[in-house]
């Protein structure tokens, strides 16, 4: 199953997946409490348990407009740096 994080950064991990197949089919609010249970955020970021863990690798992506290369970042950081110098001046 495709979701939003899997489409832009290429992850699918076992538990993700999971998660996903709940909510799309609309799974009640106890199948998902007992699917999430308690400490799987433990199991994945600090255990690396890939199959049964949760990765906070989505919460910002909502907040992702654009991709850009490394030479753009660096030239939007440029010209950042130049309008806050010039405003400050």
């Amino acid at each position: 199953m495709r979701t939003r994080v899997t489409e832009l950064f290429g992850i699918e991990y076992p538990f993700a997946l999971r998660a996903a197949e709940a909510e799309s089919r609309g799974a009640s609010r106890e199948e998902l409490e007992a699917l999430l249970g308690r400490s799987r955020e433990r199991k994945g970021i600090f255990e690396g348990n890939w199959e049964e863990g949760e990765f906070e690798v989505g919460q910002g992506v909502g907040l992702i407009r654009d991709i850009p290369t490394a030479g753009e970042v660096l030239r939007r950081l440029v010209d950042e740096y130049e309008e806050a110098k010039r405003r400050l001046a």
